[in-house]
């Protein structure tokens, strides 16, 4: 077998190659019916997020962090409020958007501020779990949000909503193993062709393991 493999290898590679493809093809035509949502029925935890889901809808989803900071004077600076607290009135307007929790809102709100006054933060709570909410209302946030920021005045989000927007592009990390593993076996083999086949082996498998989940 190996040696018939050998010498047909052209065969061998298109075999491989359409293989591929077919399973790509059958993939994409049996449905998108994946969805990216974990949950575990039956429990106290989802149950609780049930009540609250009915309760206060406005506040059961995903919470994230704006937090900014100045390099001069302090963040309740009317120069710094006139800044940061129209970039937060929009957000807490956008559909999908539950609250928003400033720094600037009496008492609760000073604890949010830290003590040498430079720098503050502001919760949002989106009206869906993190993976959930649309990745362009995310984006409206922080578009939002980094807007105000200019000269001395820093501003910074996280949270798992914000993380999804910034996650670097889907295969991106993936091109970057495949080159330097092709760098590494190219300079280990000394043959270009040598270098080929188990790259070529890798993404046949890496590639059929996923079209036939």
């Amino acid at each position: 077998m190996a040696r018939w493999c050998y010498r047909h290898r052209l065969v061998v590679l298109l075999l491989w190659v359409g293989a591929l493809f077919g399973l790509g093809f059958a993939a994409t035509t049996a449905g998108t019916d994946y969805a990216n949502v974990f949950s575990l029925p039956n429990t106290d935890s989802k149950r609780a997020y049930d009540q609250m889901e009915k309760a206060f809808p406005e506040s059961a989803g995903d919470t994230d962090t704006v937090v900014w900071k100045v390099e001069e004077g302090t963040v309740g600076d009317a120069s710094v409020r006139s800044r940061i607290q129209p970039a937060l009135d929009e957000i807490a307007g956008m559909k999908g958007v539950g609250a928003v929790a400033g720094p600037y809102e009496g008492e609760r709100g000073a604890a949010q501020i830290s003590r040498n006054g430079r720098i503050a933060y502001a919760q949002i709570t989106f009206t869906e779990q993190a993976n959930a909410v649309p990745k362009e209302l995310v984006q409206d946030v922080l578009d939002t949000a980094r807007d105000a920021g200019r000269d001395g005045l820093q501003v910074e989000l996280g949270g798992q909503a914000i993380q999804r927007v910034q996650e670097p592009p889907t295969g991106l990390a993936e091109m970057v193993g495949i080159l330097a593993a092709a760098v590494v076996l190219f300079l280990a083999f000394g043959s270009f062709f040598a270098m080929l086949l188990p790259i070529g082996i890798a993404v046949f498998g890496v590639g059929t393991g996923l079209f036939s989940t």
